[in-house]
């Protein structure tokens, strides 16, 4: 029987590393791999799975971050990538499951069966969360859109909505930013956080995709909005990847969700998706997103959350964005 080593990533693994998980996962591009693996340490290391001939075998990889949940900071994690050896699950499988349980860590796009191992563990889950979709152009001309699966670059221009100028920028430092960046003070129960390190990490040095990051001009209103061009089912479609606004002004997301139609509109987008949680908002989103399929969060306890916590999340959170 072979034996096994459940342990804590460190840099010296990081060739081996990222040859498995081009092993396991083909379809993922070198600068995602790379940027995965760059990540994988922080507060909460990452874990591998070494055999006895000293080879990786399987993984677990945390996207570190912060919360602030009722008041209090606490360090969290989004779990993702998850993948050990078919061979291997039925020896170490559940050894490996129990270890990387995490008490301060989230998770989401559980698939089915995922979610209903959790259901019946009684793993808490937030489940008022929704993959939505909106058309930006009449249907029908869908079908007359240049589909292709290579994303095409956006033509970039100021966006007026609601009286509000929208403006690309280039620089972190061209964004105010509030409440040491957690936007929504107390207005929800868990709020993660967005501040200039997280936008320049995720944003402006992230070199996964082409983002183009949005904020109003007069600097005057702090917010900001994140879209990237995909293909969705060979639809040419945008993705609103993140935003977040002064939360005592609801009218201004208002404002950005018709600014981000504006710039589907003007680059021939068919389609434009994201991923929410903000209850507060889903009138907005009502008034302009016409399809929404739900999904599910399963959070650590020590997080102190329950399941009626309203936490926003965006693609941005986890890996939403990068399987898009």
């Amino acid at each position: 029987m072979k034996e096994y080593k459940i342990i804590d990533y460190e840099t010296r693994y990081k060739d081996a590393l990222i040859r498995f998980i081009k092993s396991a996962h083909p379809d993922y591009s070198d600068v995602y791999i790379d940027f995965c693996v760059n990540k994988a340490e922080g507060h909460f290391k990452s874990t591998i799975v070494i055999d006895d001939n000293n080879n990786i075998v399987g993984v677990h990889l945390w996207f570190n971050t912060t919360i602030k949940v009722n008041g209090t900071v606490l360090p969290t994690a989004w779990g993702h990538d998850t993948f050990l050896n078919i061979e291997d699950r039925k020896y170490i499988g559940l050894d490996f499951i129990l270890t990387i349980r995490n008490p301060y860590a989230m998770g989401i796009g559980l698939t089915d069966i995922n979610e209903k191992i959790q259901k019946k563990s009684k793993a808490p889950l937030l489940e008022n969360y929704y993959n939505i979709f909106c058309f930006s152009i009449w249907t029908p001309f869908l079908f007359l859109l240049n589909h292709s699966k290579k994303n095409r670059p956006l033509k970039v221009e100021d966006i007026r909505a609601n009286g509000y100028t929208f403006g690309l920028t280039k620089s972190v430092n061209e964004i105010s930013f509030i409440n040491g960046g957690f936007w929504y003070k107390d207005y929800v129960d868990a709020d993660l956080y967005r501040g200039e390190d997280f936008l320049k990490m995720r944003f402006f040095e992230n070199n996964v995709f082409d983002y183009y990051v949005y904020t109003e001009k007069s600097n005057k209103v702090p917010c900001y909005f994140v879209v990237r061009p995909i293909c969705y089912k060979r639809i040419p479609a945008l993705l609103l990847v993140d935003f977040r606004y002064d939360i005592s002004k609801p009218y201004l997301l208002e404002s950005i969700l018709k600014a981000v139609k504006a710039i589907a509109f003007y680059n021939n987008l068919g389609l434009i998706m994201t991923t929410i949680g903000d209850k507060n908002a889903l009138k907005f989103y009502d008034n302009i997103f016409t399809l929404k399929r739900k999904t599910s969060i399963v959070y650590g306890k020590k997080l102190r959350l329950n399941s009626t916590s309203t936490m926003p999340i965006t693609p941005a959170d986890a890996d939403i964005d990068y399987h898009r």
